[in-house]
């Protein structure tokens, strides 16, 4: 929670400027802690901005992991727009794309490369853009149970719905669109994305610290999603990031002096 102030003007710096924001938060640990901490906010919400809306989860919900809030027909219902861009900790969304918002308006769901469906739809309980009807249509279908991963049984549901509709009733990503969308998620290796869908048009998101990246790939992503250093500020240097950084060469890096022998690692 300590990115949530720099998660909130990202979001609002680059989704369009006659959308909202709506904050779907737990309270007493908004009212408690949260606010306490980014005293920024609190004076933003104080104020009344125009854009921001604070919804309280139920307490049934609020309790429960990001991911299978999800699952729940309230929350969808509450929403307070048709047309969705779900955020997250874990990355940014990026300000240099060649694609813009309005691009996405004709799809009803749109994720992050992944091995599903044949590519269709994308992983989406991080980063995705999605249609409330659509989301609402996909738990009537199922009586509001969902079984599984949420992003999982809603592109299962509505690529159903459309098949049993004869027709492309509600539109789902190609694989070529979640490319654009936030393709570096993809483990390319020593990619020089010369010829790659993601350089001609994006990535509007960008997801993690892009370890799987070879240098020349992670200097260009970096060079079109700066946004991404807000949230990982050591990006600039591989030796900084994984589970086992090198510590050394990242003090080096940040101009710090070599750290001591006996200096603790965090695990």
């Amino acid at each position: 929670y300590k990115r949530y102030n720099v998660m909130i003007h990202n979001a609002l710096s680059n989704i369009p400027p006659t959308w909202g924001m709506q904050l779907m938060v737990r309270q007493d640990f908004f009212e408690n802690e949260l606010l306490d901490y980014h005293r920024g906010l609190k004076r933003m919400l104080t104020n009344g901005h125009p854009r921001i809306v604070v919804t309280i989860l139920p307490q049934n919900i609020a309790t429960q992991k990001p991911k299978d809030v999800l699952k729940h027909k309230w929350l969808w219902e509450h929403i307070v727009g048709e047309r969705i861009i779900m955020f997250h900790g874990t990355g940014a969304l990026c300000s240099n794309t060649y694609k813009s918002w309005e691009d996405l308006e004709p799809y009803h769901y749109v994720g992050l490369p992944w091995g599903q469906f044949d590519g269709r739809g994308g992983w989406g309980t991080e980063f995705s853009y999605r249609r409330k009807s659509a989301m609402l249509a996909a738990l009537e279908r199922n009586g509001g149970k969902v079984r599984g991963a949420e992003d999982h049984h809603f592109v299962s549901s509505l690529l159903t719905l459309n098949d049993q509709a004869g027709y492309e009733k509600y539109k789902i990503a190609t694989p070529e669109v979640t490319q654009w969308f936030g393709g570096t998620n993809i483990e390319y290796e020593n990619l020089t994305l010369k010829d790659d869908v993601l350089q001609t048009y994006g990535p509007m998101v960008v997801v993690g610290t892009l370890g799987h990246l070879g240098d020349a790939a992670r200097n260009w992503v970096l060079g079109t999603c700066a946004e991404i250093k807000g949230v990982f500020p050591s990006l600039h240097n591989p030796n900084c990031f994984g589970a086992r950084p090198n510590i050394p060469g990242c003090a080096a890096s940040l101009g710090f002096p070599p750290p001591c022998e006996n200096a603790a690692t965090a695990r």
